[in-house]
């Protein structure tokens, strides 16, 4: 095939991947994704810029940047959730862009492309990269920033040295400063490994750092102009940051694994590049320990705070897809590259396995085209997938397979809160174990979140209404001691079960039955009872009772 219409098949691949179940707003919808376009959404109908605000309170969660980015969504697409998850999408593909700028830049064109295809296809990427959430911006911007390092040191013109400050000063209008300290800690780790100061710490140096400055303390500066410098400090730098570090734990084995299975399917690769990279101490060479650096920074900086959400390692992910390409490209034949091969393509048979399972379950001519097209571009994944052409070819069908499988998930996923439900949540509603932003967005007001049966009975005794899963039930049911309020059905529908046992799945698969995995949710309110003392029922069945 020539070369043109390779990169034309390329384009089209990224861009398909990019926009494919963008539009899946039902399952594929974090809690915090309806947070943030719901800030969004009202600083867009204030014309305010700098106050976030959630149901009308302040709500200083996150700097502004992002919420401004979703507002251009609003201005594209009208105020929805898949408007707001355009710009992200843009984004993502611009985060590709750099992976293939960086590789091409370090190893050449052939290792750029590999980059880019292993970026666009790793899981995390495929999750995050279509919805409006904090990770992709912020892996955006660490990744250009990157990016800007590296041609700082390559050209040593100042223009790069101010351009890789200011995107590490633009990147805390994100999340905070936690990003210019991971940017910060990676040029400096880097310059003093291979004393490449010089390059970096000049007069520009100075300028970039007072623009990284500027960025930073833009939002503060703003809002105690405003007065609200006190409310900021105590909401968004003593409970959002400093309470990351006294929250939840979560153990660092969890977050690494997060990492790993974020790499899918090409973690595998990342395992044999390192082995190669220590047996061969490849350490000592500039280009290959660079994006490694970096990407190892974000991953240091987030296992520092007792909250470690398995979703910061995502800003990891495009530049460890660089190093794993330049591996892969000149380590292709070594036997341990080649071990990473045979573990990746006994990968790419499990899904195989896995989704032929799953398409059992299809019961249009969509989803058997769907699953047909699936499986047919994971056994052409697998057949290419060795060498360095050989990967290049195998991401390219591993990404078609995802074309067909992104889809077919989305034709068999649930709505979190179907639109048939909404005139019955009058009221105070409150959520059982539920994600309650996402209730919160599609009411418009808050949702409380309860996880026991005494706050159960308090809501419903307030004239409240309850989003309850049977199961919850049967569990708040069968605590000794204690009887639960009379309630009635007012709306039902499913949704997946919130925990699925390995073995259940197993077993769904096998019978081609996935009603197991399925649970049933209800909106329930008080039972209006005909005489006093009426026993309460104590089996959910028998305690439901349709309008």
């Amino acid at each position: 095939m020539k070369q043109p219409s390779r990169w034309a098949l390329l384009l089209l691949l990224l861009l398909a991947l990019a926009f494919v179940s963008i539009a899946n707003v039902r399952e594929f919808n974090p809690d915090d994704e309806s947070l943030y376009v719901h800030i969004a959404k009202e600083m867009y109908g204030k014309g305010e810029l700098w106050i976030p605000s959630w149901c009308g309170s302040e709500a200083y969660f996150k700097p502004p940047l992002v919420y401004w980015i979703l507002m251009t969504g609003f201005m594209m697409g009208g105020v929805s959730l898949v408007a707001a998850r355009i710009p992200i999408v843009l984004l993502t593909l611009a985060t590709v862009l750099l992976a293939f700028l960086i590789a091409k830049d370090l190893y050449g064109k052939r290792d750029g492309v590999l980059a880019a295809l292993f970026t666009a296809t790793s899981l995390g990427i495929i999750i995050y990269g279509r919805i409006a959430m904090m990770d992709l911006p912020l892996c955006f911007f660490i990744t250009l920033s990157a990016w800007c390092f590296i041609r700082a040191l390559d050209t040593a013109h100042p223009f790069w040295t101010v351009a890789f400050l200011a995107a590490g000063g633009l990147s805390t209008l994100i999340k905070g400063p936690i990003s210019l300290v991971i940017i910060l800690s990676a040029a400096f780790t880097c310059c003093l490994i291979f004393k490449r100061h010089r390059h970096i710490l000049n007069g520009w140096f100075v300028a970039g750092a007072a623009a990284a400055l500027f960025f930073m303390l833009l939002w503060p500066a703003v809002l105690a102009m405003r007065g609200e410098f006190s409310h900021w400090y105590g909401f968004f730098i003593v409970r959002e940051n400093l309470g990351k570090f006294s929250d939840i734990r979560y153990p660092v084995h969890t977050f690494l694994a997060s990492y790993l299975i974020y790499l899918f399917p090409w973690t595998p690769l990342l395992i044999s590049s390192l082995w190669i990279l220590i047996r061969e101490k490849l350490y000592r060479e500039e280009r290959l320990m660079v994006p490694l650096i970096w990407a190892a920074a974000v991953l240091v900086m987030h296992l520092l705070p007792a909250t470690k959400l398995k979703h910061y390692t995502i800003p990891a992910i495009p530049l460890t897809m660089v190093f794993i390409s330049a591996m892969a490209g000149s380590w292709g034949a070594d036997r341990a590259m080649k071990r990473g091969i045979i573990a990746l393509q006994a990968l790419l048979v499990l899904l195989f396995i896995v989704f032929a399972a799953a398409a059992r379950t299809g019961t249009t001519w969509g989803d058997i085209l769907l699953a047909g097209g699936a499986l047919v571009a994971l056994l052409a994944s697998w057949r290419t997938s060795g060498g360095k052409d050989g990967l290049s070819a195998g991401a390219f069908f591993y990404g078609a397979a995802l074309l067909c499988i992104l889809p077919f998930i989305g034709n068999h996923s649930f709505e979190r809160l179907p639109q048939g439900a909404l005139p019955h949540l009058e009221g105070k509603v409150a959520a059982v174990r539920i994600q309650i932003y996402i209730h919160t967005y599609f009411l418009g007001r808050p949702v409380e979140q309860i996880d026991n049966p005494v706050d159960f009975n308090r809501v419903l005794q307030e004239g409240g209404r309850v989003i309850i899963s049977e199961t919850d039930f049967d569990e708040f049911g069968a605590v000794r001691g204690f009887k639960l309020a009379p309630v009635e059905k007012i709306y039902s529908w499913k949704q997946w079960r919130t925990a699925m046992p390995l073995p259940i799945i197993l077993e769904a698969f096998l019978k081609g039955d996935t009603a197991p995995l399925i649970d049933t949710i209800h909106v329930v309110r008080l039972k209006k009872q005909k005489e006093p003392g009426l026993p309460v029922p104590g089996s959910f069945t028998s305690c439901l009772s349709p309008t």
